[in-house]
């Protein structure tokens, strides 16, 4: 892959809106944010994403990541819809229309509130639970997805959440922080290694697999 790619990046939680089984919608619905903002609707890009993504393509940009919302795909611990995966599957087919080469983010500082309250990536199993639904994705999208970001900006996600307390849950816990920032990498290697014998399977070009650090 040699041109250069002049692209936008969104997150789930931020614009698609009602993903209420997350655990950022919780901290909304407890006066956490500033002001007591809540997400509500968002952008409503879970409908309007068509016309989002033509005003992306008019700008000249010629790629797009997104994030698929993990709650969406597992809202109570073990229960699984993958019928969202229908609608991400759409929006990079929307992409693939406009020639905007997709990019896939499995993780962008939202989690399954049910992950969330069992610790999050502090569990010692938060690697696996973690595998479990990238896994489900990359079976799906792998095929049509050249570039994957696993987690975006972890080091934000342990910051905010551990030790500057204005991201859920707002513990402040340096132990915490480094339980956090083990599992973040641990669940990276995971996911890097699915994305890649994915890849290997299907008999193609190995994907880009990375993780977007904060700068």
């Amino acid at each position: 892959m040699t041109d250069f790619l002049w692209g936008a990046a969104t997150s789930s939680h931020q614009i698609e809106g009602d993903n209420v089984h997350n655990d950022w919608w919780a901290w909304e619905e407890q006066g956490r944010t500033e002001g007591g903002a809540r997400s509500g609707k968002a952008t409503d890009h879970w409908k309007r994403f068509h016309e989002d993504l033509k005003l992306a393509a008019d700008l000249g940009l010629n790629s797009y990541r997104f994030s698929v919302e993990w709650s969406r795909l597992e809202p109570s611990d073990g229960t699984w819809d993958e019928s969202p995966l229908d609608w991400y599957e759409a929006l990079v087919g929307e992409c693939e229309k406009l020639g905007l080469l997709p990019m896939r983010t499995l993780h962008h500082f939202t989690s399954p509130k049910w992950f969330a309250d069992r610790g999050g990536f502090t569990a010692a199993d938060a690697p696996d639970r973690f595998a479990e639904y990238a896994t489900r994705v990359v079976a799906r999208l792998g095929a049509r997805v050249p570039l994957w970001c696993t987690l975006n900006e972890p080091m934000v996600l342990v910051g905010g959440s551990y030790l500057g307390t204005f991201m859920p849950p707002g513990k402040f816990s340096p132990r915490m922080a480094s339980q956090a920032c083990h599992g973040l990498l641990r669940s990276h290697v995971k996911a890097y290694d699915i994305i890649h014998r994915d890849a290997r399977f299907r008999a193609r070009t190995g994907p880009w697999a990375s993780r977007p650090v904060q700068v």
